[in-house]
């Protein structure tokens, strides 16, 4: 009498038929967002003024000043592009502002009106799970 016949899946030659296929989906959804994203990026940088009026933080003297700023494209390394604002200061050292890397822009961090202004609506934002909602609105 013989055995339990193996499953087909666990046969070597379907693993990595399997294997072979999930890789290329993955590489298509990959793919897929990344061009996903660089439209949108490409989108972020049509949509910008070529000139606009914003603020600055100088990093070497550290004065926030407003100015008129023109919109500059550079490409990167991975030939995607970056667009940002730049300003000189009256230290003589340019300042930036990005448009499409948000996130990396360094005035939201070290800019004290942007502090003031987190600071002036915290209660807000304060949630029923955070220490001094109940100071605040007491029980409910």
């Amino acid at each position: 009498m013989k055995g339990p016949k193996p499953l087909v899946e666990h046969h070597y030659h379907i693993e990595e038929l399997i294997d072979r296929q999930q890789k290329r989906h993955d590489d298509r959804t990959y793919d897929r967002e990344y061009k996903k994203s660089l439209y949108e990026l490409n989108k972020d940088i049509q949509e910008a003024k070529m000139m606009a009026a914003t603020e600055f933080l100088c990093t070497s003297c550290h004065t926030e000043f407003k100015g008129v700023a023109v919109k500059q494209i550079s490409e990167q390394f991975d030939g995607s592009y970056i667009a940002f604002y730049r300003h000189k200061c009256d230290c003589g050292k340019f300042c930036i502002r990005y448009i499409t890397d948000k996130h990396k822009d360094p005035y939201w961090t070290r800019s004290k009106v942007v502090a003031m202004d987190k600071g002036k609506h915290y209660k807000d934002m304060l949630q029923p799970h955070e220490t001094g909602f109940t100071l605040l609105y007491n029980k409910i």
